[in-house]
């Protein structure tokens, strides 16, 4: 291969660039922010507390996607279907999120209970194409030169913070519990008992009630004059709107979605993208396993071509790097143990149960937890691209030290509603620091584990997509049972 011919394969287009970070984005943003609008979800909508375990477990049933996927590519080796495959994917998560928006409040009676019927059945469909875009979109970038892999990851990071950062301009609004005295002529007057976003529970006077405002106003005290006799008191629940709806947020969503579908039309048919496509039949970067010859026939076969693909000199080297950081078949299943500890506890039982560690502090520390959480999660996964960790110690260290975090999340869900420093602000700035340094640790330990991990062959990835998910899917089961079942977490009635 001349040197213009190389420099040729290695140049890039910018614009190349972002329409596969657009078309990553869509991957998981849907499901992320539905994440984000939790605090929002479990203020209007009958399950409450219980509904993020609920969410948990249906999204393992995402699963199936990439098994059906897996199937149709085993079935059909000659067809290329991660092309048709990407299309379904894209179309059917703009449409599940334009449908968010208009569904998401709609319940119907399944027995003697009341459940989100439409949110769920909408999750449960969304999860599946999103769990198989981690299989169709990688293998779609084998049509795109090796340098655009990178981008795809980048969209994929960023379709977890784009929904965090738009929820943080979506301010919830407050609920509130106000009392009505009825007096003898019906003339009804609301007295604002308490605003749930303090965590303070007082016992109230039913004839003494007390007034609080938002968490940053002043507390105000009133004291009713009129004859008890003359009133009858009763607590209704008040749900102040978000500054922008959830209707808006999942339509901002969709739109995403519709710009990955351009993004996908143009990287395929457009000629400023064709000329940045592959030839998959010839080019080593599309194969998952490289094909071993003898020296012989491979330089037979290469000439028989024209090309000179002779290794060099560095990367003979490069490929004793490798052998020689090979791991041993003990420390290979110790890894994967590790992985599939900290996706139980990090990808889903904690999720789960976030509502009961950080509600208790009020509605302003969940939404900060639920942002915290995703937005500090990619920031963690660009940390190891500069941040280059190799050793089983230092992994070993990390993931204990986001056990022990993560562990004190556990034990703060489990006092709820009364938790450690429950009236206090310091209690709820506590929790939501402690999120954030769980989330980094656990992320950078996880996604390390991936990267020592891919540098051991394609089997030993196949073994890790496996950890990731069996761990994945322990943590959803256990919350559920530990929520739904057991009743070992705790809510707080909101008057």
């Amino acid at each position: 291969m001349t040197l213009t011919n190389r420099s040729r394969q290695d140049s890039t287009k910018l614009g190349v660039h972002v329409l596969v970070v657009l078309l990553g984005i869509t991957s998981w943003s849907i499901m992320n922010g539905l994440w984000v609008e939790l605090p929002i979800l479990v203020v209007h909508l009958p399950e409450g507390w219980i509904l993020p375990s609920y969410l948990t477990i249906i999204c393992q049933f995402g699963n199936i996607g990439p098994i059906v996927f897996s199937l149709l590519v085993y079935l059909t080796p000659r067809k290329k279907i991660e092309t048709p495959t990407s299309f379904v994917i894209v179309v059917a998560l703009t449409l599940c999120a334009a449908l968010y928006g208009f569904l998401w409040k709609k319940t119907s009676p399944i027995g003697s209970n009341v459940h989100s019927v439409a949110l769920m059945s909408l999750t449960l469909c969304q999860s599946i194409f999103a769990a198989t875009t981690s299989m169709a979109y990688l293998a779609f970038m084998s049509h795109l030169k090796a340098q655009y892999i990178g981008s795809i990851f980048i969209g994929m990071s960023l379709s977890g913070l784009i929904p965090a950062l738009a929820a943080v301009v979506q301010i919830p609004g407050e609920v509130e519990c106000l009392r009505g005295a009825i007096n003898s002529t019906n003339e009804s007057v609301a007295y604002q008992l308490k605003n749930f976003t303090q965590s303070n529970l007082f016992d109230l006077n039913a004839f003494e009630p007390v007034i609080e405002a938002a968490s940053n106003q002043t507390i105000h005290m009133t004291r009713l004059l009129q004859n008890s006799s003359h009133f009858e008191n009763t607590l209704q629940l008040y749900k102040e709107e978000p500054s922008f709806s959830v209707k808006y947020f999942f339509l901002m969503l969709a739109s995403l979605g519709g710009l990955s579908f351009l993004s996908l039309v143009l990287l395929i048919y457009h000629p400023y993208c064709k000329t940045e496509h592959a030839d998959i039949k010839k080019e080593d970067n599309c194969r998952l396993v490289p094909i071993k010859r003898s020296n012989s026939s491979a330089n037979d076969s290469n000439n028989s071509q024209g090309v000179n693909l002779e290794p060099t000199e560095q990367a003979q080297l490069d490929n004793k790097d490798e052998q020689d950081e090979q791991l041993s078949k003990a420390e290979s299943w110790y890894l994967l143990g590790l992985l599939a500890w900290i996706n139980m506890l990090q990808t889903s039982f904690v999720l789960a149960i976030q509502v009961y560690s950080s509600l208790p502090y009020g509605l302003f520390f969940y939404n900060g937890a639920t942002k915290a959480e995703n937005i500090v999660d990619p920031i963690a996964c660009f940390l190891t691209m500069w941040v280059k960790v190799k050793s089983i110690r230092v992994i070993s260290s990390l993931t204990l030290l986001g056990t022990l975090f993560s562990a004190y999340i556990i034990i703060v869900a489990a006092m709820s509603p009364n938790p450690f420093l429950v009236k206090h602000i310091a209690g709820g700035i506590l929790i939501i620091a402690v999120w954030i340094i769980s989330t980094v640790l656990n992320v950078f330990a996880k996604v390390t584990i991936a990267s020592v991990m891919r540098s051991q062959g394609r089997i030993s990835l196949l073994y890790t997509g496996g950890s990731t998910q069996t761990g994945t899917l322990i943590g959803a089961v256990l919350a559920y049972v530990m929520i739904n079942e057991l009743r070992l977490f705790k809510d707080s009635p909101w008057c």
